[in-house]
């Protein structure tokens, strides 16, 4: 944890209101075998999940750590582009890739939470038309889609190491969100 918040996370941040709270829900894992339609993607090992954002508010970018629940200024090199729009947020997976010039953090993008209210596939085709305002090399989009095509074979060649499945459900953040194939 002191790893991924020495990379991502400046000042802790005192703003507070509503768009604030709806981005900053816990999330709500549960044990869960994905269809072979459901929308889907992996799960990294030991994985520390936050949520990127901005409001209407600031300019700056917003991190939500949901493993210890704070608020947090984005550090410069995790601040979305100035052309991001307010109260989207980005859903991440922590990590480390193993490359051959030895290990890279990595945020994994794997969902978007916004004001519209759309299903997971079309969800990702709204993360991924948002991509540009990540902040590069530190984000990348994570591969989101028929759980079927998770194979062994296709996360054996990830480079870093994998814990399960993760299926997403109809609200990003609630109950039943989504669940993992441990």
């Amino acid at each position: 944890m002191d790893e991924a918040l020495s990379i991502l996370a400046g000042d802790v941040s005192l703003q507070v209101g509503q768009e604030i709270l709806a981005l900053c829900r816990p999330l709500a894992p549960s044990p869960i075998q994905p269809e072979a339609t459901d929308s889907a993607t992996w799960l990294c090992r030991d994985p520390l999940f936050f949520t990127l954002f901005k409001t209407h508010h600031s300019p700056s970018t917003l991190l939500y750590s949901h493993s210890n629940g704070v608020l947090y200024h984005a550090s410069p090199q995790a601040q979305l582009s100035l052309g991001c729009p307010a109260c989207t947020g980005f859903l991440c997976q922590f990590t480390r890739d193993a490359l051959p010039e030895g290990a890279v953090p990595r945020l994994l993008v794997f969902d978007v939470v916004s004001q519209q209210a759309m299903a997971p596939p079309g969800r990702g085709d709204f993360l991924r038309a948002l991509a540009q305002h990540l902040p590069q090399p530190l984000c990348t989009v994570q591969w989101v889609g028929p759980s079927r095509y998770l194979t062994r074979e296709f996360v054996a060649q990830l480079p870093h190491a994998i814990g399960g499945l993760m299926r997403l459900g109809a609200d990003p953040l609630g109950p039943g969100a989504w669940g993992l194939d441990e």
